[in-house]
């Protein structure tokens, strides 16, 4: 891993994490990240960041909570929003379900991932997922990110 151009004593505050190596992606069906490999970059990233931002809890990503708790490393937890209603709400009781197990290491939840600029959700409907998550999971700060 290249080293961040910083002050070699100094952090990142938090950087976006997405585990896919050569070969995977998260269009792959039926892709699951093993633990080992997640494992193994939170161990590198925790030596230039706290945070690592994900953007779904798919494909495995469902067990970074857990492994990033062992690496010392807190989470901004992604829920991916597509046209999808199911998937929707699949992606977002998982995220729920982690934000309640993992409080300490889960410091944000991130309900969709620039779903407005790919017109596949409306305005309206965003802010109700996003209610809906923010009243399931108390204190985590809960927003959405877009470009």
């Amino acid at each position: 891993m290249a080293r961040a151009p910083i002050d070699p004593a100094a952090k990142l505050e938090c950087v976006s994490y997405a585990p896919f190596r050569d070969g995977q992606n998260p269009l792959q069906p039926g892709l699951v990240i093993s633990p080992e490999q997640m494992t193994q970059d939170l161990a590198q990233l925790a030596k230039v960041t706290d945070c690592v931002r994900t953007y779904s809890v798919g494909n495995g990503l469902d067990r970074v909570p857990e492994l990033a708790e062992k690496a010392g490393l807190k989470v901004m937890l992604g829920i991916w929003i597509g046209t999808n209603r199911i998937d929707n709400r699949a992606q977002m009781e998982a995220a729920i379900a982690l934000a309640k197990k993992y409080p300490s290491v889960i410091s944000a939840i991130i309900v969709g991932n620039e779903v407005l600029l790919r017109g596949e959700m409306t305005a309206a409907d965003l802010t109700a997922n996003i209610r809906y998550v923010k009243s399931k999971v108390g204190a985590i700060q809960v927003t959405y990110a877009d470009v």
